[in-house]
């Protein structure tokens, strides 16, 4: 989604719902340079990780339980 809003081929109003802007979030972690960006956003956390965790790193976006519900956070 982040290319596509990039590109101007989002829809108006579709750029501004929930999961597009969580998309567009994590998908700038996923295919920026990790050991720049993501590295500083987990130090900020307290969180340390080595380059080679940052390269290993999964994202998994819009999990599904077994019974079909996804996880909700506040």
């Amino acid at each position: 989604m982040y290319i596509a809003e990039l590109k101007n081929k989002i829809p108006p109003g579709l750029e501004k719902m929930e999961d597009v802007l969580t998309s567009n979030v994590f998908s700038f972690f996923k295919y920026a340079e990790r050991t720049i960006y993501l590295k500083s956003l987990l130090r900020k956390l307290n969180i340390a990780v080595s380059d080679k965790e940052l390269n290993k790193a999964e994202f998994i976006f819009w999990p599904t339980y077994e019974d079909g519900t996804e996880p909700f956070c506040l």
